[in-house]
């Protein structure tokens, strides 16, 4: 009796002691998240969103939230490459980061022309 008591209570201690290895090859086999990029010019912008309207004249929007790497400011009209997770149909894509690329500076002589 004595021995089937140690033995169970031997078998309940390997189990606990290989559960979080068993927890951990577990979580180690979720897949990775492939991204996809686009590259445009930026047609609107706000706290939560980017417009981006891409060479092919298409227009995507993108939620912009805490975790997109982006800087303080996207300016319009400036060039930008949006990295997102695809999302399948008439869902918004949330950017998972937004990099200038070329900002166009503004033209003094042609802002005055218009102030004329």
């Amino acid at each position: 009796m004595r021995t089937s008591a140690r033995l169970l209570a031997g078998l309940v201690m390997i189990f606990f002691a290989s559960y979080p290895v068993m927890a951990d090859a577990q979580s180690s086999q979720t897949p990775a998240i492939t991204l996809s990029s686009v590259q445009g010019t930026v047609v609107s912008a706000s706290t939560s969103t980017v417009v981006v309207k891409t060479g092919e004249n298409q227009y995507q929007v993108f939620v912009v939230d805490r975790n997109t790497a982006r800087p303080q400011a996207v300016p319009m009209h400036a060039q930008v490459i949006v990295k997102f997770v695809p999302v399948t149909g008439d869902q918004t894509a949330i950017a998972d980061s937004v990099v200038l690329i070329r900002v166009e500076k503004l033209r003094i002589a042609s802002v005055m022309a218009l102030a004329i």
